[in-house]
């Protein structure tokens, strides 16, 4: 989806509650956006957020208008979605987005390099793989560039092949 201010687009992976919006009051999202231009990042109070730039130059996290931060790909930024946050970037970049929010959940990302089988215990939580890059299957199953795999009731998985994901934990506040 195209944002308002046409700097950039986002793809959806996953949102709870299913029907909501990030105008909503949402538990959790997991998305990957497209900057074409240096810009403002939306607000979210009340939510912790994880990025990873997945391609392009390296781009420049400005919080506050004060705390610089410079991204290489595949290297993960956490900050709240309180904090007045812009982008400067020198072309177009990828990212790779998990919002929780702060009073229901928390949410954790490692970055997986693959070089033929893994065996992957899961912790007793929401399990969610991105794929970044290669040619995967989980447990037999082929996940392509972009995917989103989500396990929830699996105790163990198997991953077969060459290629970067994305493992994301997602635990629920009681």
């Amino acid at each position: 989806m195209e944002w308002k201010n046409k700097q950039g687009t986002t793809l959806e992976f996953l949102i709870e509650p299913p029907n909501a919006t990030v105008s909503d009051a949402f538990t959790y999202r997991l998305s990957s956006a497209t900057m074409h231009t240096s810009c403002p990042f939306s607000s979210f109070p009340g939510y912790s957020r994880i990025l990873v730039q997945l391609d392009g130059p390296p781009m420049t996290i400005i919080h506050n208008e004060t705390e610089k931060v410079k991204l290489e790909p595949l290297h993960k930024h956490l900050f709240s979605g309180d904090i007045p946050t812009r982008c400067e970037v020198s072309a177009t970049v990828r990212e790779f987005n998990v919002m929780t929010k702060d009073d229901s959940a928390t949410a954790t990302l490692d970055k997986i390099l693959l070089n033929g089988k893994l065996h992957l215990e899961l912790s007793k939580c929401s399990n969610f793989f991105y794929c970044v890059d290669g040619n995967l299957t989980v447990s037999g199953e082929s996940l392509t560039i972009g995917e989103v795999v989500i396990m929830e009731n699996e105790n163990i998985v198997v991953f077969e092949g060459r290629g970067v994901l994305f493992h994301v934990r997602l635990h629920m506040k009681q």
